[in-house]
């Protein structure tokens, strides 16, 4: 279990194989790490969930991630909609989305 956001523990890690799409265009295939957390306080807001984590490009090639809104599409068949906040070529990942389908 995670602990890592504001001293709580992470309410779901969902890690797996997936594909990165910016807007309706597959972009690339990655391997991902999650950590939910649920009612967190960001900036003095209460945000319902928060996702934080990894994803790599399973080529291993240099992805130019870029500042836009991404979805992934997990191995669950859940999406989530993301930005990328980092990149060094990994990609770590944040949203103040819920999962959809």
């Amino acid at each position: 279990m995670v602990n890592d956001f504001q001293e709580r523990s992470a309410t779901e890690n969902p890690s797996g194989r997936g594909w990165v799409f910016k807007d309706s265009h597959s972009f690339v295939e990655v391997f991902y790490q999650l950590h939910v957390f649920k009612n967190v306080l960001s900036n003095d807001i209460l945000v319902k969930q928060l996702v934080t984590g990894k994803i790599k490009a399973i080529d291993g090639a240099n992805t130019l991630w870029g500042q836009d809104k991404l979805t992934l599409h997990l191995q669950d068949k859940r999406l989530l909609d993301f930005l990328c906040v980092n990149f060094t070529p990994e990609c770590d990942i944040s949203s103040a989305t819920s999962f959809y389908k």
